[in-house]
């Protein structure tokens, strides 16, 4: 973790990546105080794991993708940006919705769609670019 308020972080795709990418982010928030209120914690943190988790889970050899992680926070905002080495993928954002209540799965990117301000992804040959940000709320 960086001093500044920023995590970086690179690895595989595997759920112990994501699970220190978490740790790393539990670190952030601590030095973050009351800075950052516990909405905006919860909710980007759970949008940044949904988007890792799909990156694990839907790799097809997820030990060999790498991934990248910068997270950083200022004054109005907290922002991700995520870059993978998997195979491109196309999403189609016009059906991705909360599934009805009681579904097992398919729930990911449309929980993390309505935690975020921001949740844009753009894919080319070599793999696949996640930004997120979410606005910091005043109490």
């Amino acid at each position: 973790m960086g001093n500044d308020g920023t995590v970086l972080a690179r690895g595989t795709a595997t759920l112990e990546f994501v699970d220190s990418v978490l740790d790393e982010l539990d670190v952030l928030w601590a030095g973050a105080g009351t800075f950052v209120g516990v909405e905006d914690r919860t909710l980007f943190t759970l949008a940044l794991t949904e988007v890792l988790t799909n990156i694990a889970q839907h790799s097809p050899a997820p030990e060999a993708v790498r991934v990248s992680v910068d997270i950083a926070i200022d004054a109005e905002v907290v922002r991700a940006s995520v870059i993978d080495t998997a195979p491109p993928i196309d999403i189609p954002w016009d059906r991705i919705s909360l599934p009805a209540a009681g579904a097992e799965s398919g729930r990911g990117l449309a929980m993390a769609r309505e935690a975020l301000d921001t949740l844009e992804h753009r894919s080319s040959p070599n793999g696949n670019q996640w930004a997120l940000a979410r606005l910091l709320r005043r109490s």
